[in-house]
Formats: structure tokens, sequence, C-alpha cells
């Protein structure tokens, strides 16, 4: 199976989110998901966590995603200018 192919079965099996961690865990390399994103238009909504651009975001999904960052990435994220939630 070609990997744009893995990543698609991935995005349906997550209701149209892709998360980098489980990307990574699949073998594919963090710059061919670049690539796939950037092919399917997906939006970044939060760290690692990606969102096929046919769904509407799923705010719990996201709290829940994010919950697992520690207090420094967040504060980190919030220096760097990504929006809060």
């Amino acid at each position: 199976m070609e990997k744009f192919e893995i990543l698609d079965a991935m995005v349906d099996r997550g209701n149209g989110y892709l998360l980098t961690s489980a990307v990574v865990k699949e073998g594919i390399s963090k710059p061919t998901l670049a690539s796939y994103v950037r092919y399917k238009s997906m939006e970044r909504v939060g760290r690692g966590i990606y969102l096929s651009d046919s769904e509407w975001p799923d705010e719990l999904y996201l709290r829940n995603e994010s919950c697992c960052l520690t207090r420094t990435d967040r504060i980190g994220e919030r220096l760097n200018g990504s929006r809060e939630w």
C-alpha cells in the first residue's frame, strides 16, 4: 500500500483527524506527512493534529488531545503565537 493510501486510511479511522505521533508510529516520515497535508489541504488545528478540509472541528477532541501537552509546551505555544482553544 502506498504511503498516501495509508494516510488516507488513517484519516478515515480518525474521523478526519490525523496525528503526527500516529503517522510516525506507522513508519511514515514527517516530510511525507507534510507533503500529504499540503496535497490534501488539511488544517493544522493543534500541535501535531491535522484536520481534513471536509470535516468540522471537534473542540472536545482537540481539548482531549491537547491535554497531553506539558505546561512548558503550552507556554511555548503561546509565546510562538499559536491560537489558544
